[in-house]
């Protein structure tokens, strides 16, 4: 087992069983993207039946215990919002207020989290109490919510946990409010593709990507190789992206990071696995989204794309 940007480790298949089975618990059809289940592999279905004990470890074994309050916070509500509760139940000591089901009436996403730590209320028996507003930014049922949010940590007998949650407001938001929410500056760089089979070529050596099929292309996308944005003050969900890698039927590569940085070593480890079957055309730098418009636009030239939209 392994998630994006996580270690991958051993699990026993009983542990296997369990996973799918409280995935198919919190949305069936999140666990039919490859097979019909019910029909295929019923067995991964049916109830494990494992005891709390159990489950809390096998959830320290595929998810290590938060560190620090910020990434307890951010953990807590990417499970909050994707209403996967025993989860949730691992990292508090307390229930899911009744009015964030009124909320979030089925699994989201939570998009961005932004946590800043206020004066917490004085209290007797409670250790290392902690207070910290949160405001989160949540994509529910194709809408977008901003929801404020105060939350309570301290240190209990099954380690620091969530012990405090109160629901502060809710706002809806369109979706050209959600985009500036979510604007970060993004770097590019664009190669022009020298030798045929090149893409066949590049999926081969990149088994770990992500790959999807667009009107114009492949988008592939690499992810770092730890959860460290997890542990920030701001979280974003792209945040464990190292890099996007558009290829288009027009003999185009669009490297698109967040970090300068990436683009470096990125050019260096393309130099060394593709020599010769890329050309450098050109960098920019962008302070709004490029790639992703470019990606789902139809054009297979960033260029061209630039022209007739920016001109």
């Amino acid at each position: 087992a392994g998630g994006l940007g996580g270690e991958f480790v051993e699990i026993s298949y009983d542990q296997y069983r369990q996973l799918i089975h409280e995935a198919y618990l919190v949305e069936p059809n999140s666990v039919h993207v490859s097979y019909d289940l019910q029909t295929d592999f019923p067995e991964l279905l049916w109830d494990p039946r494992t005891d709390r004990k159990g489950y809390d470890a096998l959830l320290t074994r595929v998810g290590p215990e938060a560190q620090t309050d910020f990434e307890a916070l951010n953990y807590g509500l990417m499970r909050m919002t994707g209403l996967d509760h025993k989860a949730f139940a691992y990292l508090s000591d307390v229930e899911v207020p009744s009015a964030w089901y009124q909320e979030v009436t089925s699994p989201g996403t939570l998009l961005k989290n932004t946590i800043t730590e206020i004066e917490s209320p004085s209290s007797v028996g409670v250790k290392g109490l902690k207070t910290y507003r949160c405001e989160a930014l949540i994509d529910h049922l194709d809408r977008y919510k901003l929801m404020h949010l105060q939350f309570q940590m301290a240190d209990t007998s099954r380690g620091r946990k969530l012990v405090g949650i109160q629901i502060e407001g809710v706002m809806n938001i369109s979706a050209y409010e959600a985009s500036f929410q979510l604007r970060k500056r993004e770097h590019l760089a664009i190669y022009e593709i020298m030798e045929d089979g090149f893409l066949d070529r590049f999926e081969e050596l990149h088994p770990e990507m992500m790959v999807n099929g667009h009107g114009a292309g492949d988008l592939f996308t690499e992810f770092n190789t730890d959860n460290t944005h997890v542990n920030r003050a701001v979280y974003y969900l792209s945040g464990d992206v190292f890099a996007n890698y558009y290829i288009t039927d027009e003999e185009q590569m669009v490297v698109c990071s967040f970090e300068l940085a990436h683009l470096d070593a990125i050019d260096l480890l393309l130099g060394q696995a593709f020599d010769g079957e890329l050309v450098k055309m050109g960098e920019m730098t962008a302070d709004q989204s490029i790639l992703y418009d470019f990606v789902t636009s139809g054009y297979g030239n960033l260029y061209a794309y630039l022209d007739d939209t920016q001109s």
